[in-house]
């Protein structure tokens, strides 16, 4: 199996956990961006939920 493929989940996680906390942190204190903040960490959870979980075959 690819080795992506069986870490999707997980780098799906990172990704979105990265741009969460960047945008978090870098952008201006703001209520957009803390609304971006919200939904990008909404975003990442969907996504995170919508990948199967993959076992080694």
């Amino acid at each position: 199996m690819n080795t992506f493929l069986a870490t999707a989940k997980t780098w799906a996680a990172f990704v979105g956990a990265i741009l969460t906390a960047l945008v978090g942190t870098l952008t201006p204190d703001d209520a957009g961006y803390r609304v971006l903040t919200i939904v990008l960490a909404v975003v990442t959870a969907v996504a995170v939920y919508g990948v199967p979980n993959r076992t080694e075959e």
